[in-house]
Parts: C-alpha cells; sequence; structure tokens
C-alpha cells in the first residue's frame, strides 16, 4: 500500500478505485480461460447423449446490494437495472425508467476516456470509470447478469424499513396524539406476540421482540412475518395494516416456485399498491414525518424489477443468496471459537485446512466390500463373530424395540397406514398416517369411560358418536347400542402437496417432428415439495395440546358471495379415534369443535374472523385438508392483552406447581379457553396463501 502512493482509508477515493480494480482484475484473471471459449464454443455431451457446440456465456451473478454495486462498478445508490429519466418525480413509475445496458455503460466510460464527458458527469449516470471484469466478454455483461436478492431484499427490508422505519414509528405517532405512552405501546405489542398460539414449524416470541435487545437474523424476521399481520390487527393505524399487507403480499409472491404471467401481475401490482400507500400525499407516513415525496431506497426500489427478472431467468428463489449464505456459517462458526484478535483470520485458515485435508483424505480411500462391511471372505465378521447371527441378532433387537416410537429424537410418532394411504402419499397425494399404539390406558374403551378420563368441558362425546353413526351408517346397529367401542390417539400425521393444481400443466407437443412422444407433464421443482403436520388431540387434565384444523365440507350450500371458505370449515380436534361397526368396517374418525367463519375477508388483513361456537361433532378424518393456525382478535385497546397474558402466566404456573412439573411451564401456552374470536392466519406458510384468500 505505502509503495504504490494510496492511504489506505475507505473514505479516500483513490484507495476506493484502486480496490475497486484489484477486485475487479483478479476476477478477470481467475475467468481468463473462459473468454475464449465464450468465443470459440466448446463441445459438450447433452443429457440426450448428444454432442453440441456450447458457448459458455455469463447468465446470473448472484450477490447482495453492496456486491452488485461493487460487481457493476456503480455509484451508490444508482439502480444497476434503470435509469431514471426524470429524478425526484414520479420514481416508482415505469414509465419514468429506462433500461441500464453493458453497452450504455461501456458508451459512457468510452465517451468519459475520450474527454467527452467529464468524470463528474460520468457519475452522475451512475458509473465509476473503472471497467467491470466482464466488460470484454462476447456475449453477456455483468448489468444482464445481475438479479434481485430476496435474502437481503424483500426478506431483510422487514426489519430494516416495514417495521423500524415505518411501521412502529407511526404507531407511536398515532398512539402518543392518544395520550399512551410508548412504554405501554411496546408492552401492548409484545404481549401480543406472546400469546400467539402454537403452531408446527412456527418461531414462538414468548418475550415479544420489542424488549429483546438482540440481533434477529432474517430466518427470524421471516417467523415473525408469518403472525405480525395477525399480531398488529386492532392498534395499528389501517393505512399501516394495508402497507403491511402489500409488503407480505411482495414477500409470499416473490418467493413463489412457479408462476404465471397472472401470479406476476399480481406481484407488479401488489408493488405498484405498495408504494402508492406509502408516498400517498394525505397518508399518514408523510404527515408523521417518516418519509418525504422524493423517498426511494434501492433496496426497496429493486421490488420494480421482479417480476422482469422472473421473466426472464425464472424463480427469484433460484438467484437468491439464501443458496451461498449457508457457506459462511463453518467460518462464522470457526471465528467465534477463535480469541477473536489479531491470530483469529490465522486460526479459521488453520481449521478449514484441516477440514479440506480430512475430507481430501476420505475422497483417496479406496475400502473393498469386505472392508465396508467388517467381513472376511467366509461370511464371518473380522472380530470372529458370526455376521448372519449379528444380524439375526439386530433383527429381533429392531423388533423389541419396533413398538418405540422410531422418531423419538424428533418427537414423531411411529406412523403406520393402509395400502391406499402409502400408495397416495407415494403419488404426492394427501395422506394421514396413524401411530401404530392407542394412548395408555385407552385401547378399546367405552366412549361413556372415555368422557370420564378426558377432558371435552361441556362435550357429549358418547352422543356425538352416536349421531354421526346414526347419519353415516343408517344401517347399521352399533348406533343403538349402549356403549361403543373406541381407540383414541394422541395424534396423527399428515402429508400433502405445497402445489396448486395451476403450477402443473400437460401439454401435447402437435408438431411432426414429436409425434410419438407421449404428452407430458411441465413443472418446476416447487411441485415436488410435500409438507408434513403431525395434528394433536391431548386429553390431559392440564392443558391438553389441540391443534386447528381446515376441514373439506363439499355437501355445505354456501349462503352469499362465495369464496375460499364457502365449502370449508375450521374446527379444533378433541380427540382423534377409531371404532369398528358391522361387516368388520374400521372407521377413523375425529371429534371435533366448530368454529363458524364470520363474514368475507377483511380488507385490510387479507384474514377471516372465525369464532367458536357451541356446536361439536364427529367426521371422518379423511375431510381434514390440513392445520391452520389460529391467532387471537386481540382488540383495538391498549392494556387487556398485557393483563390477559399475566392472567394466563399465573394460571398456568398455579396448575403446573400443584401437578409437580413447573419446569414445563413454556412447553405449551393454551389461550383458546380465553377468546371467541380468531383470525384465521394464511400468512403461515405459502400453501395456505395460495389456497385460503
Amino acid at each position: 500500500m505505502n509503495n504504490v502512493g494510496i492511504d489506505k482509508h475507505s473514505n479516500n477515493d483513490d484507495y476506493r478505485e484502486w480496490h475497486r480494480a484489484l477486485v475487479h482484475s483478479t476476477i478477470k484473471m481467475v475467468l481468463e480461460p473462459l473468454v475464449d471459449l465464450m468465443r470459440t464454443g466448446i463441445r459438450l455431451y447433452c443429457a440426450d447423449g448428444k454432442e453440441r457446440l456450447c458457448f459458455p456465456i455469463l447468465c446470473q451473478h448472484i450477490g447482495d446490494m453492496e456486491e452488485q454495486w461493487l460487481l457493476a462498478c456503480m455509484k451508490k445508490p444508482d439502480c444497476p437495472k434503470c435509469i431514471i429519466i426524470n429524478p425526484g418525480t414520479q420514481l416508482h413509475d415505469p414509465r419514468n425508467r429506462t433500461i441500464r445496458t453493458d453497452a450504455h455503460a461501456a458508451n459512457a466510460r468510452e465517451r468519459q476516456k475520450h474527454g467527452e464527458i467529464t468524470l463528474r458527469e460520468l457519475m452522475d449516470l451512475g458509473y465509476h470509470k473503472t471497467k467491470p471484469y466482464a466488460s470484454e466478454f462476447p456475449h453477456n455483461g455483468i448489468l444482464d447478469s445481475l438479479c434481485p436478492d430476496l435474502l437481503h431484499g424483500v426478506s431483510k427490508c422487514f426489519s430494516d424499513y416495514i417495521m423500524k422505519r415505518f411501521i412502529w414509528p407511526y404507531m407511536q405517532y398515532s398512539w402518543k396524539k392518544k395520550g399512551v405512552a410508548a412504554s405501554l405501546l411496546r408492552m401492548e405489542f409484545d404481549s401480543r406476540f406472546a400469546l400467539v398460539p402454537s403452531y408446527m414449524g412456527l418461531r414462538r416470541f414468548k418475550d415479544g421482540i420489542l424488549t429483546q435487545n438482540h440481533h434477529w437474523t432474517v430466518h427470524e424476521h421471516k417467523e415473525m412475518m408469518k403472525v405480525t399481520l395477525a399480531v398488529l390487527a386492532g392498534i395499528c393505524p389501517p393505512d399501516g395494516l394495508e402497507l403491511l399487507r402489500e409488503y407480505l403480499h411482495i414477500h409470499r409472491l416473490s418467493h413463489y416456485h412457479v408462476h404465471s404471467e397472472e401470479s406476476l401481475g399480481w406481484l407488479e401490482s401488489a408493488i405498484s399498491v405498495f408504494w402508492s400507500i406509502l408516498k400517498r400525499p394525505t397518508g399518514g407516513f408523510i404527515k408523521a414525518g417518516l418519509i418525504t415525496n422524493e423517498f426511494d431506497v434501492q433496496r426497496l426500489h429493486y421490488f420494480m424489477h421482479y417480476a422482469e427478472s422472473v421473466r426472464e431467468k425464472g424463480s427469484l428463489t433460484s438467484y437468491s443468496t439464501d443458496r451461498t449464505e449457508i457457506w459462511h456459517k463453518p467460518i462464522k462458526s470457526a471465528f467465534r471459537r477463535s480469541n477473536k484478535g489479531k491470530d483469529s483470520m490465522r486460526f479459521i485458515l488453520k481449521e478449514q485446512s484441516v477440514l479440506s485435508a480430512f475430507q481430501s483424505r476420505l475422497g483417496m480411500l479406496d475400502l473393498d466390500e469386505s472392508q465396508t462391511n467388517g467381513t472376511d471372505s467366509n461370511g464371518g465378521n473380522s472380530n470372529g463373530v458370526d455376521a448372519n447371527g449379528a444380524e439375526k441378532e439386530l433383527e429381533e433387537l429392531s423388533d423389541k424395540e419396533d413398538s418405540n416410537s422410531d422418531n423419538e429424537e424428533l418427537g414423531l410418532p411411529r406412523e403406520i397406514g393402509t395400502a391406499e394411504q402409502i400408495t397416495a402419499l407415494h403419488k404426492s397425494e394427501k395422506a394421514i398416517l396413524w401411530p401404530r399404539n392407542a394412548r395408555p390406558g385407552f385401547r378399546q374403551i367405552s366412549t361413556t369411560d372415555a368422557e370420564s378420563k378426558t377432558n371435552f368441558g361441556n362435550a357429549n362425546f358418547s352422543k356425538a358418536v352416536k349421531q354421526y353413526l346414526l347419519e353415516a351408517h343408517p344401517g347399521d346397529s352399533s348406533s343403538r347400542n349402549e356403549f361403543i367401542t373406541v381407540s383414541i390417539y394422541s395424534n396423527i400425521t399428515i402429508r400433502y402437496p405445497l402445489w396448486t393444481p395451476a403450477e402443473v400443466s400437460a401439454h401435447t407437443p402437435e408438431s411432426s417432428e414429436m409425434e410419438k412422444r407421449r404428452e407430458y407433464k411441465y413443472v418446476l421443482p416447487g411441485r415436488y415439495h410435500v409438507a408434513k403436520e403431525i395434528l394433536r388431540a391431548g386429553v390431559e387434565e392440564v392443558y391438553p395440546r389441540r391443534s386447528c384444523v381446515l376441514v373439506s365440507t363439499p355437501e355445505r350450500v354456501p349462503r352469499g358471495q362465495q369464496n375460499s371458505m364457502s365449502q370449508r370449515r375450521v374446527a379444533q380436534l378433541l380427540c382423534l379415534f377409531t371404532t369398528r361397526i358391522e361387516n368388520a368396517i374400521f372407521l377413523q374418525l375425529a371429534f371435533v369443535h366448530w368454529f363458524e367463519t364470520k363474514g368475507q375477508v377483511s380488507p385490510s388483513t387479507g384474514m377471516y374472523t372465525v369464532r367458536f361456537t357451541s356446536r361439536f361433532g364427529v367426521i371422518p378424518v379423511d375431510k381434514i385438508e390440513r392445520g391452520v393456525h389460529l391467532v387471537p382478535k386481540f382488540g383495538s385497546e391498549i392494556g387487556p392483552t398485557t393483563e390477559m397474558k399475566k392472567k394466563i402466566d399465573a394460571e398456568r404456573d398455579e396448575k403446573l406447581i400443584k401437578e409437580g412439573e413447573l419446569t414445563k411451564s413454556n412447553v405449551w401456552l393454551d389461550v383458546y379457553a380465553h377468546y371467541e374470536d380468531y383470525l384465521l392466519n394464511n400468512w403461515i406458510d405459502p400453501h395456505a396463501y395460495k389456497n385460503i384468500f
């Protein structure tokens, strides 16, 4: 550094230019062998076995916003994808933007080099004078290869901008005018997060989020996004909820694995509405002084290019830094174990070298089958133990342990199912699998005994079972028996595909050269994602854990305007049981507590409101579509939720102390007994978002 006479300081323009040139010259040198192949091509064998002349091109360069500015040799905060025609006015109007190209960048640098424009004018166009490493590539340049980054874009901006800069300050501004202190608002905010019911795979924030003074990861931000809209309903001003709703639309739609022009239209509409709400001249965000009409942040501005990037290069998830950030974990882990001083880099390099050497040694090993299996040529074990005898012993041991859960570490049940269920699962259709054994003490008992052993409250289990058998199997005499025998289970596992029919398109080629080809289905990788949920129906006396589910009711005649809930109902599982009736018919049933759906979807949150009813019933489990997440409607006042949290915590601790299980106080929190109205949270996962609207 001293030899070249450049001061090592990040605020020095000469140093930054030198650093930029060094980075690009290094990348250019590494990729130099590929440049000739870009011009002459290389013969490669393709998947169909034919040899073709291929020309490598720079298609995608994955990086966050800072890396993209560095790679494109662009000035912050200009956009690498477009040029604003009239800065300061209509920044987010597509008609006020023109596409930024590598040809435009190269022409501007050449003009500056020959003195036609000054360096300042070049900078005003958004470019540094350093040429990018891809400036001499024959087919594609760096600007064409840059793409939106979802991880550091729409995912991380939720915390950096939406919550910290817009929503939370706007809530403080609105409630301050009503005389409510920020401390009380913060307690209400965190109490609502703490009382959000548990759901499989959902990160619970049992102490809230504002009172936690630590760095939240992007994955935790994604967990917050799943429940924030339901939590803030009632205490966030309407335009704040609308802004948050549109942002969540952008987040969900941008993470689609499969797109159509219709879904891209939804994405573009959500982005347009988001900006119109945020920069509405009479809106609350400008009135509160949180932004000005000229507000424009590049990480939010990049939303404008999401749809066109999908059209050019496919789903945004395929080139997000989610795919590359995972490789930082070993480095970060090594740094945490180091002394974090001047020798930390040496420690990290040493650890990585050891790991690489170990992997190389493993790759060099060439064990034959006998070495791998630990057997000699006579079929015996190298330690003198007969291999066949050992295998038989292992089988016997496995049989002894077969009655226990084979997924104890994950807390999953031993799953069994009929042949039809297993076949459906292999076909990627919905499948419901039951545990191998019923709950201890609940196998082959009468419905009246089951009522005495369980906490069903006001529900009449025996009456509901008889009523179901009368209606579903009117010719069967079991419903007329005084005692009906059932076996009660703790949970079931349901698996269902995460794609929708619109994501699968069948196509039959019509051209002559494709005559003999069969009809095929073309789908993207998202088609093969299958969800797995464990639906619980606990019968414990102290806080039984009971899942809420979405039940298909096609026989139901909808009233009023139809929607996605017209032939569906929400229910809470009280009991999962099986029984046999005449002719050895085996029934798999569920005893449920029904909710009712109140009206249409809320325009501000995009969620339905459901309410507990006084009705109970029995349904076949194959009517269950999936589990659902319900969030209490906390209301529009500051304070009641904080008091409710104190009450629930006190009741829970009192019961657990009585049972001698105080250490389990954080395992399960039951709030369903304390609220009547709930929001059906369709933001909980992509499948719910696509199917409940």
